[in-house]
């Protein structure tokens, strides 16, 4: 087939569709990017959506637009997590390390529940084997 292949209209609908849903994304992610102060992913953001909206409305680059949905889902979906688990393994991040102890009392008190004033008060006994003081 030839790379100048006329535009047929479900062709024009489906890249209508994938650049509506990249200029979505790019318009959903943008204001809280912007709001961090994270320059570093905005600008990963719009070069992406820029890049792919190039890519897209020219007639040029045609084997870029078979191999490129490919390496983003690639790069989304498998080298990202990687990078992140390996970015993690070496750092201090764990149960002991994301709060104080101050922190954990206010959430154990936050998730506790109170008695009810008035309620009814049932008898407790632990289920043990063999004798109740020792277990």
């Amino acid at each position: 087939m030839s790379p100048h292949r006329r535009a047929t209209l479900p062709r024009l609908i489906g890249t209508a569709a994938l650049l509506g849903a990249v200029a979505a994304v790019t318009l959903w992610a943008a204001p809280p990017l912007v709001a961090a102060g994270r320059w570093i992913a905005l600008g990963v953001l719009v070069g992406t959506a820029g890049g792919l909206g190039y890519l897209y409305l020219t007639r040029r680059h045609v084997p870029a637009k078979y191999l490129v949905p490919g390496t983003l889902l690639l790069l989304a979906f498998q080298a990202f997590p990687v990078a992140y688990t390996v970015a993690v393994a070496f750092t201090n991040f764990g149960d002991g390390h994301r709060g104080g102890k101050a922190a954990a009392i206010a959430a154990i008190e936050a998730a506790s529940l109170d008695r009810v004033p008035g309620s009814v008060d049932l008898p407790f006994a632990a289920a043990t084997v063999g004798d109740r003081a020792t277990g």
